[in-house]
């Protein structure tokens, strides 16, 4: 009998499977609309096509004595038609162990992933082949080209699944900066299972023509529009004892290292004003503009990279049994961790698909799940000329979306809001 393939947690990973429950979950979702109905039978093929093509998907999580590791899931996979509360948590027993899913209803399609399987850009790798595979065998004349790295028909090679964290390890770099604790969001939590969503939907030129007004990128407008919100919602005139917020924003390090891989390579920059010193738009804006450039530094991003991994090889560490390590591993998180951010903001960029395609997808959104721990998160994505900002919470109240895209339409920034109305009128 053959042995199944197996693959150690990227270094990023490990920390999820100890600190994600029920409550917190460590969920992404990418959600493409499509200019027909979408058929289950298709998709479920699709899928299972994909799956040869990244086996690091294909895979159940298994805990060893010292560590959890990925493990090769001979089970068949299921499609499933979506649900309210997409994002929530994934029930491996009912999901046949696989740590992502795939929902359809009428032109939606949806690919929900386990953060420890891999980051928003590479989802978007294994996303954009969901959607070309599934339209090919839909009988579209489509190509590859722009989809993915390498053409689908080629075989997988070790470097789309490897821990590109470890193998740009630098040894010499030196010690990372200490964060302080950051304001988090407060409401009352929803009486049933499930988030609010608010999606705004800006034209890409616009939105661009504001960032160079201000002298920034997008990214650094939307975060420091963001830190802002979050005062004008939560803060001003309140009494409030920290007032330091803080977005977390991940930077995907392909961009800085080369790396083809598909799991998880990002580190996170955190953006943050104190807000005990009254300050305007403009102020947020040439901070969290300084902020960026003095983070993304090569020397700076060694750093960052360095620490995380000498945690991972730590000796001492090592030989803790995983029991053991789950414990320590959920108090460090909860201080080091979920304590130095208020919310987390990601921007996947511009996500362009080949002609052949495009014209078979209509809209691109991504998202974020919310957990009890951090109430609010901000997912961007920009497609077709369209930049779409997705909202969620898991709290009733809407102050910082509120704020937020008032600030944007401040700005005179036409801005569509769509909603599933799990929260007031905004």
């Amino acid at each position: 009998m053959k042995d199944k393939a197996w693959y150690k947690l990227d270094n990023a990973a490990n920390i999820y499977p100890p600190t994600t429950n029920s409550d917190r979950q460590a969920n992404f979702g990418l959600t493409a609309v499509l200019t027909e109905a979408i058929d289950p039978v298709v998709l479920s093929h699709a899928v299972n096509e994909v799956l040869k093509r990244f086996p690091t998907y294909k895979t159940k999580l298994k805990r060893g004595v010292f560590w959890y590791y990925l493990e090769e899931n001979t089970k068949p996979f299921v499609v499933h038609e979506m649900e309210e509360n997409y994002l929530g948590h994934i029930n491996e027993k009912k999901n046949n162990n696989y740590l992502f899913k795939v929902y359809y209803k009428d032109r939606t399609l949806c690919l929900v992933v386990y953060h420890a399987l891999s980051d928003g850009n590479g989802g978007l790798d294994v996303f954009k082949a969901l959607i070309y595979e599934y339209l090919k065998l839909s009988g579209k004349n489509v190509k590859t080209e722009g989809m993915v790295q390498k053409s689908m028909n080629a075989p997988h090679v070790p470097s789309e699944y490897a821990d590109t964290f470890n193998a740009v390890y630098n040894s010499g770099a030196g010690k990372v900066k200490k964060e302080k604790n950051a304001f988090k969001t407060y409401g009352s939590h929803f009486a049933y299972d499930g988030f609010g969503e608010i999606v705004g939907k800006i034209k890409v030129e616009d939105l661009k023509r504001v960032a160079k007004e201000k002298d920034c990128t997008v990214t650094v407008l939307l975060s420091a529009a963001s830190l802002y919100a979050t005062y004008l919602g939560f803060i001003k005139n309140k009494k409030v004892k920290n007032k330091y917020v803080t977005a977390l924003v991940p930077v995907d390090m392909r961009k800085w290292y080369p790396s083809e891989t598909v799991r998880n390579f990002a580190l996170f920059v955190r953006l943050s004003h104190d807000f005990e010193k009254e300050v305007t738009l403009d102020d947020c804006i040439a901070e969290c503009k300084e902020q960026m450039k003095e983070y993304l530094t090569k020397e700076n991003l060694d750093k960052i990279i360095t620490f995380n991994v000498k945690q991972e090889r730590n000796v001492a560490l090592k030989l803790v049994p995983l029991f053991i390590k789950d414990v320590a591993m959920r108090i460090v998180y909860r201080h080091v961790g979920d304590n130095l951010h208020s919310y987390n903001l990601s921007n996947l960029g511009v996500v362009t698909l080949p002609d052949s395609v495009s014209k078979y997808v209509t809209d691109l959104k991504f998202s974020l799940a919310p957990s009890y721990s951090n109430n609010n998160h901000i997912a961007i994505v920009s497609y077709n000329g369209n930049c779409y900002i997705t909202c969620t919470r898991n709290i009733v109240e809407n102050y910082l979306e509120k704020e937020f895209f008032r600030i944007l339409s401040g700005f005179g920034l036409d801005v569509e809001l769509y909603s599933n109305y799990w929260e007031a009128t905004l």
